[in-house]
């Protein structure tokens, strides 16, 4: 590894790293304030919201990983042309593209990592993250039961309540019906109270049933059995309820092996064609993003020239930067819809800004004022091999 490439390294990386806090932090401190509402309206600790933040950071790393790598190479190479450090580096004789060549190696290395990351890694964190979320939602069902509603949970479970109160915790006019392994139970009863100590301690939760009655139908001898009460433990069968299910319950919980192959080998659930085929090509075109991105920098960072002038490239770079974001977000939208095809939709954008690209740094390479000290570097050297061979 030459000099120049680490010196070029050393430059990028402090705005690299403090570009990805910054937008990492931006990410996520929005994301958070929805999720503590969530926990709190689910009645749960507030360290729940930041387990289930922990389950998202990938998928804000993908986001904020291709935006702090173009502001840090425009950040860093406008430094160099303030300082005059790109006027010391070409008087050498270095050519441009030995400047390229470092930036690209950088560009490779973050490809490798979003590859990885958008491949594999934001899949099983997604899949966490619903599953910690189910389970939160789960354990808080009575909670969420609205007075005079019929609540269904899952195919075989139905609870009602004329009132509700303290919190999901008192219920008057009471009713529930459920069913398990072919066997059918109705409860009604005047009050239910959910009691801290279950006494199933295999039971998501447990109520005290008061003076009420429980019907039993059995499937297997076409019976039913009425049973009256004045206090029952009653704990719901949530059996079927007890996990949010394998992995690949959508296109986002698949690696990208599966997405080639076209469905999820965790589960058979069937994922419709056009949703996964709309997933593999979205995150396809976000990975190879990533060095067009790294190239576009280099010509941007440099316009407006001098030591004072001022940087209307870097604010070029901004706007196309979330442009291009916004314009990936509506193709794959589109996409997703079946209005648009993947190639239209997803991979337009980035041969445009492709195209974009290469004709900004042809033309960065061509009329750059640093240019003739190369020139005239190349000419000193010309000049003096003519005079050795006329000697």
């Amino acid at each position: 590894m030459s000099r120049l490439t680490v010196y070029l390294l050393h430059r990028v990386t402090p705005p690299f790293l403090m570009a990805l806090f910054v937008i990492l932090l931006t990410l996520v401190l929005e994301r958070l304030m929805r999720l503590i509402q969530l926990v709190t309206e689910e009645g749960t600790p507030v360290a729940s919201a930041f387990e289930l933040l922990w389950y998202l950071i990938p998928h804000y790393l993908g986001t904020a990983l291709p935006a702090a790598l173009f502001l840090a190479l425009m950040i860093s190479i406008r430094k160099l042309q303030q300082d005059s450090e790109l006027t010391a580096i070409f008087s050498t004789g270095l050519s441009l593209e030995q400047i390229i060549r470092p930036v690209m190696a950088l560009a490779l290395l973050i490809t490798i990592l979003m590859a990885i990351l958008v491949g594999f890694v934001q899949p099983y964190s997604r899949y966490a993250y619903h599953t910690a979320v189910w389970e939160l939602t789960k354990s808080q069902i009575l909670t969420n039961l609205r007075p005079g509603v019929f609540e269904t949970l899952g195919p075989d479970i139905t609870l009602r309540a004329e009132t509700v109160s303290q919190g999901g915790k008192f219920f008057t006019g009471f009713f529930a019906s459920a069913e398990q392994d072919g066997n059918k139970t109705i409860i009604t009863a005047e009050e239910a109270i959910r009691v801290t100590e279950s006494t199933n301690p295999d039971a998501d939760f447990t109520l005290l049933l008061k003076n009420g009655k429980m019907v039993r139908e059995s499937s297997t001898n076409n019976t039913a059995a009425t049973i009256s009460f004045s206090q029952f433990y009653w704990s719901p069968p949530l059996d079927k309820l007890k996990k949010y299910g394998l992995r690949g319950q959508s296109s986002r919980e698949m690696t990208l092996p599966e997405l080639f192959i076209g469905k999820p080998q965790q589960t058979l659930k069937a994922i419709p064609f056009l949703e996964v085929n709309t997933e593999l090509h979205s995150r396809l075109v976000l990975i190879l993003s990533v060095p067009v991105l790294a190239l576009l920098a280099i010509p941007l960072a440099l316009v407006g020239s001098g030591r004072t002038g001022r940087a209307y490239g870097m604010g070029l770079g901004i706007v196309i930067l979330i442009l291009y974001e916004k314009v990936l977000g509506f193709g794959e939208a589109f996409a997703a819809l079946g209005s648009l095809s993947t190639w239209t939709g997803l991979w337009t954008p980035l041969t445009v800004l492709t195209v974009f690209t290469l004709i900004l740094l042809v033309i960065w390479l061509d009329v750059t004022p640093y240019r003739h000290i190369m020139d005239k570097r190349h000419q000193r050297r010309h000049n003096k091999r003519m005079k050795k061979m006329n000697k």
